[in-house]
């Protein structure tokens, strides 16, 4: 995930502090699942309303967790909106559109590519054109429509 961030980032043309923002916080974001206990991950998707506000919880204690170091502070809140929704049904604040950082809606993208398309215990085991397809199945609804187009001509270009 971060080779490909740091290139789709490139890609677009941002700074390399932008880029190195971004492959930090793609590296960290999910440091708050530390505070779920074990049997979170062993046991899958089936869980209890509770437990799935739990899950959703870890972006909130990865924030805190990164405000605690020097190096990572200035990602802290890229890392808290990398599961909000272009249309406002993310979490945790719910925001919509603009109102997300973009690195955060760059890294939202990314990382559910990497996650359908990387065969994993875990992971949808998606081929890549089926992933590319559900990413534009979810234009606008959980993506930035205009980052969409432009993350499937990076995919187009580099093969990944």
């Amino acid at each position: 995930s971060q080779q490909i961030v740091s290139e789709f980032a490139e890609y677009m043309g941002l700074g390399e502090k932008d880029i190195k923002k971004l492959r930090l916080a793609i590296h960290y974001e999910d440091m708050g699942m530390i505070k779920l206990s074990e049997s979170f991950m062993i046991r899958g998707r089936s869980r209890t309303p509770e437990e799935t506000e739990q899950i959703r919880a870890h972006v909130q204690h990865s924030n805190k967790l990164a405000k605690q170091f020097e190096e990572l502070y200035p990602i802290a809140d890229i890392i808290l909106y990398t599961h909000e929704n272009w249309d406002g049904n993310g979490y945790p604040e719910h925001r919509i559109g603009c109102h997300i950082p973009m690195a955060s809606r760059i890294i939202r993208i990314v990382n559910n590519y990497v996650y359908w398309s990387t065969p994993t215990l875990v992971g949808s085991n998606l081929t890549k054109e089926e992933a590319k397809k559900r990413l534009q199945q979810y234009s606008g609804q959980m993506y930035d429509p205009d980052l969409i187009p432009k993350f499937l001509k990076f995919l187009e270009k580099t093969g990944y």
